[in-house]
């Protein structure tokens, strides 16, 4: 499987990549949707592709939750509107 086309510049890892504590959540999830099976369900890519890179709130995580110590609630309505059904 190849790499997400968004995970050079994604602003998730520039961000966060000097941020020991969020080290561990960056490699988990890295494995599992930037570069494994997981992919095709990540919640970034789906903004991404639906909004623009740009578009993608720098916490989102791609199981579309926040960053441990972040919240979403200042997310645009429209970003919003593509995440997972709670």
């Amino acid at each position: 499987m190849s790499d997400c086309p968004y995970y050079t510049t994604c602003n998730m890892f520039k961000e966060y990549a000097n941020d020991k504590t969020k080290e561990a959540p960056l490699f988990i999830f890295s494995n599992l949707y930037c570069k494994g099976p997981s992919q095709a369900k990540c919640i970034r890519k789906k903004v991404a592709d639906s909004l623009g890179q740009e578009s993608v709130p720098v916490n989102l995580l791609p199981n579309g939750q926040a960053m441990i110590g972040t919240k979403g609630d200042g997310w645009p309505e429209d970003v919003k509107k593509l995440l997972p059904k709670a």
